[in-house]
């Protein structure tokens, strides 16, 4: 187990050093190639230089694996740092051209030279994104396959609510990591835990963790005994076993403040973090951007889709409903059709978790790839929503909501988006206490809001739709 252990930290880390060692080079003879058709510059160098020059992919590798952005922490699931990598090689791209304007005037500071650099930056800054989304998809992969393992143990003092270990349960099940077991004073019966052992009592957590290699604990109901599990804590090593402690209660939400990331599960509060007028304008230069792409998209398959929609059932290719926006007034939200015409003659219902009779096969499958919501790129172009936001809810919905979660109110604040990362996290709510559930991610993100954090829900929705796509097929 330990050397499973060893592969699924270092494994990550090895991949992403060849796939960019590989891509770097490769790079190298094809960007002269490149200068000399757009003729921004002629090659500036003979060809007897070329095995100097990479040198160029040993030393940003060094440099990114000094930043320790090819380490792989306890919790990973291939997930690599690109921050580091991207801010190393445009920290070294700024530094060279400031440092090549300040010499006389030649060949080396032409402005054709210049945007050489950039260009090429702009270009590995490109495929370092595509290595790590690789990486990911390969380890997600053996994790499936079951090459490696991602051991997790519950520990807890008196059962926890069925939202939270609902909520962990199916992270751990849509991971394919492994449930090792649980410590508790006592033998439960709860549903989630009918394939689980028990492994010990609550105060032997930190014993279970060695003896079981466990990856990542999750401590339920600390304050029951504070001291208990502060003691178990200080026996865990944290550098090698993720801890999580989730919220005692949705009280908790009212009081905590968060810092998270999208790879994270919710410690919640309701703090929202403000929009700068730098963010807004970021944000709806992104909306546009993915709007008018989008829509491209969509007029180019719009004839496949709408013939497979009306082969299967009569009525309108696009689907229109009302939905309440972040200033409570009502928008009219498009949607391909996946339901047959007359799917609410009996009023508003949510899609059963099931198999739903009101929906199209065609439908099922627009719904398990999110194909249907392709027509929204035109709601986000006018305005009515934007890329990253909240789901948009129906008003009869959003009433309820705001019956039985106190908190709903600050999340309304937030314009409705394409996607969310509680779309990304959680995927569809089939009723409203699974709607409710789904909000916790919406806190985080209204703690969180940067263009930052949008890039970073972008790319994970990109890897959920993949993942849909090609390892969930049902």
């Amino acid at each position: 187990m330990r050397t499973n252990k060893r592969i699924k930290n270092l494994a990550p880390g090895i991949m992403a050093a060849i796939f960019d060692g590989m891509l770097f080079s490769l790079l190298l003879l094809i960007i002269p190639l490149f200068v000399i058709e757009t003729k921004l510059q002629p090659l500036i160098a003979p060809v007897t230089s070329i095995p100097v020059e990479f040198l160029i992919p040993l030393v940003l590798i060094g440099l990114i694996a000094l930043s320790g952005s090819y380490k792989s922490n306890c919790n990973s699931s291939g997930q690599l740092s690109v921050k580091l990598p991207i801010a190393i090689l445009w920290s070294l791209c700024i530094l060279i051209v400031v440092m090549l304007i300040n010499q006389p005037p030649s060949v080396l500071n032409s402005f054709s030279y210049l945007l050489k650099i950039v260009i090429i930056t702009g270009i590995y800054t490109t495929f370092i994104l595509f290595n790590r989304l690789i990486v990911q998809l390969i380890t997600g992969l053996m994790l499936k396959k079951g090459i490696i393992c991602h051991r997790i143990l519950f520990a807890f003092q008196q059962i926890p609510d069925s939202p939270f270990l609902k909520e962990f349960s199916r992270r751990i099940e849509s991971n394919n990591f492994t449930l090792a077991g649980y410590c508790s004073d006592e033998n439960v019966t709860h549903n989630y835990f009918k394939e689980a052992s028990r492994l010990g009592k609550y105060g032997e957590t930190a014993e279970v963790i060695k003896e079981n290699n466990i990856d990542e604990v999750i401590l339920f109901s600390c304050t029951n005994n504070i001291r208990q599990t502060e003691h178990i804590l200080s026996q865990i090593d944290t550098s090698n076993v993720l801890v999580r402690i989730p919220p005692e209660s949705k009280n908790y939400l009212l009081n905590q403040y968060l810092q998270k990331q999208t790879d994270d599960l919710p410690a919640i509060s309701i703090r929202p973090k403000k929009q700068t007028l730098v963010y807004k304008i970021l944000k709806r230069s992104l909306d546009i951007i993915f709007a008018l792409a989008g829509l491209l998209f969509t007029a180019l398959i719009y004839p496949f889709i709408s013939a497979l929609i009306k082969k299967e059932s009569p009525g309108p290719v696009i689907f229109t409903q009302l939905r309440r926006n972040h200033k409570g007034c009502k928008f009219k939200l498009f949607k391909f059709r996946t339901m047959y015409t007359d799917a609410e003659k009996d009023g508003p219902a949510l899609a059963a978790r099931a198999k739903d009779d009101r929906i199209t096969p065609f439908g099922h499958y627009m719904r398990r790839i999110h194909l249907d919501e392709l027509p929204q790129f035109w709601n986000i172009l006018k305005g009515d929503m934007s890329l990253i936001g909240i789901r948009p809810e129906r008003d009869y919905f959003a009433r309820i909501l705001e019956k039985e979660t106190p908190y709903y109110q600050f999340i309304s604040q937030i314009k409705p988006g394409l996607t969310s990362l509680g779309m990304v996290k959680y995927g569809y709510a089939h009723s409203v206490e699974e709607m409710k559930e789904r909000m916790f991610y919406d806190i985080i993100y209204l703690n969180n809001q940067s263009f930052i954090f949008d890039i970073q829900i972008i790319g994970n929705t990109i890897i959920y739709i993949i993942k849909r796509i090609f390892f969930n097929p049902k």
